[in-house]
């Protein structure tokens, strides 16, 4: 492949774009789609932060990422996600594919940010399911992702 072809393959032009979910409530024990993407793209980040019921909301809830019909992220809880790929503390250098801003058992407040950089070629889809069995939770997410032009 000539020199020229590739650098205009690897200087593609793309559009970020910004969504933001509204205060949305979650019932008791239900899934909601937060996201659902169809196209081309790269979904760059996803912010979601989970309010529970300070006496019934759990990190048992789980969060759960399709991209084009594949699950790369099947319905970890919120423990297993702080537990295994946290980046929150200082010496993670930032690192790692998840980070807890803020992650209080005693609050029943859970933060999270994905750094994902992975390439769609038909959808990306974002579900949360709550765990409490008793409550609805509030919960607020973002996604920037970006469009080929």
């Amino acid at each position: 492949m000539p020199l020229v072809q590739t650098i205009k393959e690897k200087t593609k032009k793309y559009r970020r774009y910004f969504l933001k979910s509204e205060n949305e409530s979650v019932a008791a024990n239900t899934e909601e789609t937060l996201f659902s993407i169809s196209g081309q793209g790269i979904v760059r980040y996803v912010v979601i932060t989970y309010s529970g019921d300070d006496t019934t909301g759990s990190n048992a809830s789980t969060v759960k990422i399709e991209i084009d019909g594949n699950t790369i992220l099947p319905s970890y809880t919120f423990g297993e996600l702080y537990l295994c790929f946290n980046g929150s503390s200082p010496e993670h250098g930032g690192i790692c594919p998840v980070y807890f801003p803020v992650y209080s058992n005693a609050n029943k407040e859970y933060y999270m940010i994905f750094q994902l950089d992975t390439y769609f070629s038909s959808s990306c889809v974002i579900k949360l399911k709550n765990a409490d069995t008793t409550n609805a939770a509030t919960v607020r997410s973002g996604i920037v992702y970006d469009i080929e032009v």
